[in-house]
């Protein structure tokens, strides 16, 4: 309603009830009543009224017919929601792309979001390599206060060392854990009035086995380890029996063999007068290869057709470490194939051999 008709109205109904206010006349009010309807405008304003209240009942009728389907209602305005969203953001991704340099800007972000990724993936492995760390610190803090059964026990060894190799991978393997201490030969340290005073024959590898009595000599620490861990020293008196002959085989045949021809190539003996004598220390290193092949190595099977390793296998492994140095050597096919099996399936010996091994094959490769 425009201001002036809307004035008009106001005075026509003041009028009107200042009229029956003083007159007390109905009729007449009544009668100005209807002339105040017959203006365009309160028709106007009374059809507003009746439309008014018409869609209110639209609007509650609306309401009851949303309640009854309301959660059928809600999950199709999702949907459609989501595709209106979905057209909106590919017209914007569209326009985005559009601008001059706005790839590149989008590559940028993505590269900072990938590198963002990265670096929380370093955070949270640092953080579960520290809890690890300090979990393995706790259980070696809560096994030192408890104390184990071979806590006492130490074996001074020296990594290159072949008669320590030996030992060190049964000490592993066998389950045992003893503590290893390294002693470096090369700078005298077996010959310390404190190392000669466990040891007086100044060798490795030694085994400390409680505050007074020491051990030493491979095969005699690997027998003593045997016995302890109940394991790879055979299930009888018989098979122990065919172990120890293998034992001593490789001190007194082919360790010999090996010292001879090796030693002075890796640098603990002078080198032999002529090189007719150092041809004929490895001619006697081949044949007792094939004495070895012969005797001992059975096909797909442990030393003396064990199979299951035993302590002999860790000793005549370790003792043929050193005959890898020699060049030129013909070593007996049974011989190498064993070897190689025997380092493929048992890990422990192949990670203790990795110092030893990698010193032989530099001097090999220096010849």
């Amino acid at each position: 309603i425009d201001p002036q008709t809307h004035a008009h109205f106001v005075h026509v109904l003041m009028g009107c009830a200042a009229c029956s206010a003083e007159e007390g006349n109905t009729a007449q009010t009544s009668k100005k009543v209807e002339e105040a309807k017959g203006i365009p405008a309160v028709k106007g304003a009374i059809q507003d009224q009746i439309s008014e209240k018409l869609k209110g009942a639209e609007n509650e009728a609306e309401k009851v017919v949303e309640k009854v389907g309301e959660d059928a209602k809600k999950e199709a305005t999702k949907g459609v929601e989501a595709a209106k969203d979905m057209v909106q953001n590919s017209q914007k991704l569209k326009e985005v792309k559009a601008l001059p340099g706005a790839e590149g800007a989008m590559n940028q972000v993505s590269e900072m979001v990938k590198g963002a990724e990265n670096e929380a993936e370093k955070v949270a492995e640092k953080a579960e390599e520290e809890v690890k760390e300090e979990v393995t610190t706790g259980i070696k803090a809560v096994k030192s206060a408890l104390g184990s059964k071979n806590s006492a026990k130490i074996l001074y060894k020296m990594d290159v060392s072949a008669n320590s190799v030996s030992c060190i991978a049964f000490n592993a393997f066998s389950g045992l854990e003893y503590e290893e201490e390294f002693v470096d030969i090369l700078k005298g340290e077996t010959r310390t009035e404190e190392f000669i005073a466990k040891n007086p024959m100044h060798i490795l590898p030694t085994l400390k086995l409680s505050a007074d009595v020491y051990m030493w000599e491979s095969n005699a620490i690997l027998r003593h380890m045997g016995n302890e861990s109940k394991k790879a020293y055979g299930d009888n008196l018989e098979q122990r029996a065919q172990v120890d002959v293998m034992l001593d085989y490789r001190q007194t045949g082919l360790y010999p063999k090996v010292s001879e021809a090796s030693y002075h190539l890796l640098g603990f003996k002078p080198a032999p007068s002529s090189a007719d004598e150092i041809k004929a220390r490895n001619e006697a290193l081949e044949a007792e290869l094939k004495t070895l092949g012969e005797v001992f190595v059975k096909e797909d099977k442990f030393l003396g057709g064990f199979d299951e390793p035993t302590i002999a296998d860790f000793s005549i492994m370790s003792a043929l470490e050193f005959a890898l140095a020699v060049k030129g050597l013909k070593f007996d096919e049974k011989v190498k194939k064993y070897m190689e099996r025997f380092v493929d399936s048992i890990p422990e010996y192949a990670k203790a051999r990795v110092t030893c091994s990698g010193y032989v094959k530099s001097v090999y490769d220096k010849q």
